[in-house]
């Protein structure tokens, strides 16, 4: 939305609304798994503060500043997270899913 806040529509296909423009989560864990240095990333949407928010969590060798700018390299700015969280491991599910409320604790 044009204030910036974040339109969630729903778990299928995980599509939100950043400045008005939709954007695709996966799409951006797609790239960030590209950056060189990341083994495993995960990027979702998240309400803090009464505002929504796109974070990536990621396990890799480079800083988080490196990752924000090798991001902002491939991806429109405004579809770079607002936080990026550099973690020592991504747990899964015991279904083979990523842990999402694990890594939403660690915010």
């Amino acid at each position: 939305l044009p204030s910036g806040e974040v339109r969630i529509f729903g778990r299928i296909g995980r599509i939100a609304e950043i400045g008005g423009k939709k954007v695709k989560p996966q799409e951006i864990q797609r790239e960030l798994g590209a950056v060189h240095g990341i083994q495993k990333s995960f990027v979702d949407v998240f309400e803090r503060g009464g505002r929504n928010c796109l974070v990536a969590w990621y396990v890799g060798s480079r800083g988080v500043e490196e990752v924000r700018l090798a991001l902002r390299k491939r991806i429109a700015a405004w579809k770079v997270p607002r936080m990026i969280i550099r973690r020592k491991s991504i747990q899964n599910t015991s279904r083979g899913k990523v842990d999402i409320k694990q890594l939403r604790r660690s915010l």
